[in-house]
């Protein structure tokens, strides 16, 4: 795993009441004086477990672990008992840590013992691994750790994240808004019997999820927190003026029905899609229909951009759009008599699964997602959208993600399918899309580079332990705040406030 080289150890000074010593507190920093605070700010552990380090006095990697040093003046103790506490204050984990002798923090004119490094953890999996099971503990984002010997506890220390003295900020959230789309029009749910056990289901997902970003300081909020929506597919509302070739016009016309009206405009040699949508979406309001317009940025294999029509009445509702009828009564599926200028109809059939983007088409999406996801685009850029859909088509993918740094019409937005959000893959499928949106980037680090199977990025590790995909580096967590934060053009992750000590 890819991560900084500063070295991070709290270290709390406690004493017993007969030594009647004031406690303190450090953090320290390799090479660098120890910083008093009046309450640590601990970090997660980002790091796979490993064998135990040999002696208190092994330098640790940033991200490995924290380690606790006793100091006073005459009885040493011989072990240490920790304590973490949910953010709202509910007993978390606990773990008994022995200490040894060890040097004490410049300036400290006492004697010293430390503990181990102590892995703070988000799950079982990662707390009851073998190799690391007698120094690791349960922690949350937000909570807080004491410790404790002979009867005496120090304050507790926060569980913050890893960047706090580079950005300023701790603790981030990140609001999501899930959108399940049935199967059919009254058919059955994407997920679960019923709503109540489709949002248990995600609350359950959501907090895997969470649990994984929380190294980087960033935690998600999921359907106890949002409204949880659940929607029939869409009528075929949408027309794509240009489908996906992007070819200017060599003189024709678009014909389409809506609600039984016939709305027809003649196209001119040259005209482009953007140009003979805008005809098209005057046409339509003539006619008394409310039109959204939606751009599409061009795609690879395209000769030009691509421009979306969202066809609605005046109050809003979502209406068919058909082409026109033939003289023998059936709908004619070509909308266009344009040689070259296509025009195509958005239709949403989950029976054979949702069409998913390829490599050609990632920027915009499939004609067929295209017209899921803006029937119900929130149009919230800070809010991120989860779409849950029964299953994608052609098999092989259980998730995919639209980013803004593509500029396409969709972005900060996931779309899972039920696979995707089984417990065996959900915290992984979950928090990989999700990354993908916070880190602004649709690669893998394994693309062009060294396969890393511990890296939640990564691109095709299926370990559902503790070395599999799950670890997030401390460059990525500076990306995610970078692309992500409130410094960015498009905040995702809101500050949450420094917690008084």
């Amino acid at each position: 795993m890819r991560g900084g080289v500063a070295v991070v150890s709290a270290v709390l000074g406690l004493v017993s009441f007969a030594e009647a010593r004031p406690s303190e507190m450090f953090v320290l920093d390799e090479g660098a004086p120890p910083m008093r605070l009046s309450a640590a700010r601990l970090s997660l552990t980002r790091s796979p477990p490993v064998a135990p380090e040999v002696g208190a006095r092994a330098k640790p990697k940033f991200g490995d672990g924290v380690r606790f040093v006793v100091a006073a003046p005459l009885t040493l103790p011989a072990a240490l008992t920790l304590r973490t506490f949910t953010r709202d204050g509910a007993p978390l984990d606990h773990l008994t840590v022995p200490l040894s002798v060890a040097p004490c923090p410049s300036g400290i004119s006492m004697r010293c013992v430390a503990s181990p490094l102590v892995r703070l953890v988000v799950d079982l999996v990662d707390r009851d691994h073998p190799s690391a099971r007698r120094r690791s503990m349960l922690a949350e984002l937000g909570g807080t750790l004491t410790a404790g010997h002979d009867g005496v506890e120090a304050l507790p220390a926060s569980v913050v994240g890893p960047l706090s003295a580079a950005t300023g900020t701790e603790q981030g959230t990140v609001r999501l808004r899930f959108v399940l789309v049935k199967l059919a029009k009254g058919g059955a749910l994407p997920l679960g019997r019923d709503v109540d056990e489709a949002r248990s289901l995600l609350r359950a997902a959501v907090s895997k999820a969470s649990g994984f970003w929380s190294s980087c300081g960033i935690s998600l909020s999921g359907p106890a927190d949002l409204s949880l929506e659940v929607v029939d597919p869409p009528p075929s509302h949408l027309v794509s003026v240009g489908c996906s070739h992007g070819l200017p016009a060599t003189g024709g016309a678009l014909r389409l029905a809506v609600q039984g009206h016939l709305v027809s405009v003649d196209v001119l040699p040259g005209t482009t899609p953007a140009a003979a949508a805008r005809a098209l979406a005057d046409a339509l309001e003539s006619a008394g229909f409310s039109v959204e317009l939606s751009e599409n940025p061009r795609i690879a294999s395209a000769a030009l951009p691509t421009t979306d029509l969202l066809v609605r009445d005046q109050e809003g509702t979502r209406l068919e759009v058909t082409g026109w009828l033939s003289q023998d009564g059936t709908v004619e599926q070509v909308v266009s008599t344009d040689a070259t200028l296509d025009a195509c109809i958005g239709a949403v059939d989950l029976e054979d699964g949702l069409q998913h983007f390829g490599d050609v088409d990632s920027v915009v999406g499939t004609l067929e997602e295209r017209t899921l996801v803006k029937a119900f685009d929130d149009h919230d850029p800070t809010t991120l959208d989860v779409f849950v859909v029964p299953g994608f088509g052609r098999g092989g993918r259980i998730g995919e993600s639209f980013i803004l740094s593509d500029q396409g019409s969709l972005a900060n937005m996931v779309i899972l399918d039920r696979a995707g959000l089984r417990p065996s893959s959900a915290a992984f499928t979950t928090a990989h899309e999700i990354g993908h949106v916070l880190l602004d980037d649709p690669g893998h680090p394994d693309d062009f580079g060294t396969d890393t199977a511990t890296a939640l990025m990564d691109a095709d590790a299926s370990d559902a332990g503790a070395f599999g995909s799950r670890r997030l580096s401390l460059e990525e967590c500076r990306r995610a705040w970078r692309q992500s934060g409130p410094t960015a053009a498009v905040r995702l992750v809101a500050p949450v406030p420094r917690a008084v000590p």
